[in-house]
């Protein structure tokens, strides 16, 4: 492997697992950890349970994953991260895996390192999404299926990942890698090599439905229509298709979007797009040509640009091909066989990306002052810019070693900082926390087992609202039917607020505490214009029934 690789995955490896323990925040990671903690304490692993109630907002498979962690390593958030940790490493190895397949080994290694070092993969690790366990599921289909022409074997794995991707994000988990693998076949003119393969075809339908259906029947038969509603129209079609927060958005947004995402790869994923699409265009009368990679990579792009849902994390599962291309171009890189412009171009975007990266570590250290609390970090930041600032020296002397290194080295410290100084500092101002700790205030009774992985955390004394939503007619009854028995706790923004007051409620605000959304730590979403990423500050507040 060379040099600038080994450089890249040991800065990885020594700063990735920083803030791996730190509290949940985002309230997407805490509703999937709450979910996961309960069922490992009721034993029921079919249900997804939500503060001992139903909840539809995703197929099972994610906080299956989280449960097995809690299960292994204890309900914490550390335990709920550690799976999201080795389907990161897992993602590094299909990188490999498809470089390998394509080019070689170099250019693997190389494809593999950069991937390790995305501000994207650290993000996936540390708020653990839905979108993590999509980007492994489609990603083992699309390798599976590209390769079960010549292994007909292959296709039984294929549909079992398949239905894990309906396990994990619905219709989208099989769209995707379908799409992708068809659109590979029909350029490659291999069609007819299908019904060579036809037992082990029908052998993988037959996987697929019984990897996704015993839940999804499970499901039907409990709860009806309204599941399915949700599920599958909710949080799939409606979602792609109508309208919601980030309709202000462009069409370009996951490209840049991609721009942050994916820092270290952009210079020498662009070199390699360059020379596969002039390939593509001298082989357009002659196929067939592996075009992988490209499929993988345009087609997610540009269905996700036209959808109306746009969230960082929706492109992620573009990340092995993106990265792939970006090993070739670092490869040809080493082995000079580059233009001088190019180069230059690739040099001065290494410069300008390394450079945005350590502002953003400054930026970052800057909540562990006043020292001495934040001296390490403090001395981590020093070090790292240093060596940062050295190997772009020598990047600007034309070494392609230090261009490459330069860049990781930078998003790793970037990234280390990032989930080692920002979140546990804004952890403190967590809703999880102060819900809490006003609640230890007030003597309640507290639930069995963690108590900082929700957002409110107390079983029929705090109700969870995001941030951004309404308060929903099923919400307000819940509300109606306790406020007389007891005092109960409503986590709200200040529209929820002026509702509660609209139905006849009075309330007392007992705390305040930033949603994650609204923080100094979402500066990668912050730069991506979307509205949802505004949300107002959370006001926990008790609530009581209005004398007439």
């Amino acid at each position: 492997m060379h040099r600038a690789m080994w450089i890249s995955l040991g800065a990885t490896a020594l700063l990735w697992p920083l803030g791996l323990d730190v509290d949940i925040q985002d309230h997407d990671e805490a509703t999937y950890a709450e979910i996961a903690r309960e069922m490992v304490e009721t034993g029921e692993w079919r249900d997804q349970p939500c503060n001992y109630g139903p909840w539809f907002g995703h197929p099972i498979l994610s906080m299956w994953v989280m449960a097995l962690g809690m299960k292994l390593f204890g309900a914490t958030a550390l335990g709920s991260r550690i799976p999201a940790a080795f389907e990161v490493l897992l993602l590094v190895g299909v990188t490999y895996v498809l470089g390998r397949w394509l080019w070689g080994r170099a250019e693997a290694a190389a494809g593999a390192a950069l991937c390790a070092a995305l501000p994207a993969m650290s993000l996936m690790g540390h708020n653990v999404k839905t979108d993590l366990n999509l980007m492994v599921a489609t990603s083992g289909a699309i390798m599976l299926g590209a390769r079960a022409l010549d292994r007909p074997w292959l296709w039984v794995p294929t549909g079992i990942c398949a239905g894990l991707g309906m396990l994990t994000k619905g219709p989208f988990g099989l769209a995707m890698p379908g799409a992708v693998v068809l659109a590979t076949l029909a350029w490659e003119r291999r069609w007819r090599d299908l019904g060579r393969g036809w037992p082990w075809i029908i052998a993988g339908l037959i996987a697929f439905v019984a990897t996704f259906l015993p839940w999804n029947l499970f499901m039907w038969n409990r709860w009806g229509p309204p599941w399915f509603d949700s599920l599958y129209m909710d949080s799939t079609v409606r979602r792609f298709a109508g309208t919601n927060s980030s309709d202000g958005t462009t069409p370009l947004y996951f490209l840049h979007t991609l721009l942050w995402a994916a820092a270290p790869a952009v210079p020498t994923a662009l070199l390699a797009l360059m020379t596969r699409l002039r390939e593509l265009r001298g082989h357009l009368t002659r196929p067939p040509w592996p075009v992988l990679d490209l499929t993988w990579f345009f087609i997610p792009l540009v269905v996700m640009s036209l959808s109306s849902m746009k969230l960082p994390h929706y492109i992620f599962p573009v990340i092995p091909a993106l990265c792939a291309m970006a090993g070739r171009g670092a490869v040809e890189l080493f082995a000079g066989r580059t233009s001088p412009r190019a180069e230059l171009a690739v040099r001065v975007g290494t410069v300008f990306i390394s450079a945005m990266l350590v502002l953003f570590a400054l930026a970052m250290i800057t909540f562990t002052f006043p020292p001495p609390e934040g001296v390490g970090l403090l001395v981590l930041f020093l070090v790292g810019a240093t060596v940062v600032v050295v190997l772009l020296v020598r990047a600007w002397r034309r070494e392609p070693t230090a261009m490459i290194a330069s860049i990781c080295v930078a998003a790793a410290l970037a990234m280390g900082l990032h989930n080692g100084a920002a979140r546990p500092e804004l952890s403190r101002y967590s809703p999880a926390r102060m819900v809490a700790q006003v609640l230890d205030e007030d003597q309640a009774p507290r639930q069995r087992g963690t108590t900082v992985l929700t957002f409110t955390e107390i079983w029929r004394m705090a109700i969870p609202f995001y941030a951004h939503m309404r308060l929903e007619e099923t919400d307000l009854g819940r509300i109606q039917r306790e406020a007389g028995a007891k005092p109960i706790y409503v986590l709200v923004n200040l529209d929820n607020l002026r509702e509660l007051h609209a139905n006849g409620f009075a309330t007392r605000t007992r705390g305040f505490a930033f949603s994650y959304k609204t923080s100094r730590l979402s500066i990668p979403f912050s730069l991506v214009g979307n509205r949802e990423d505004m949300a107002t500050p959370l006001l926990l507040v008790q609530v009581w029934r209005r004398e007439a």
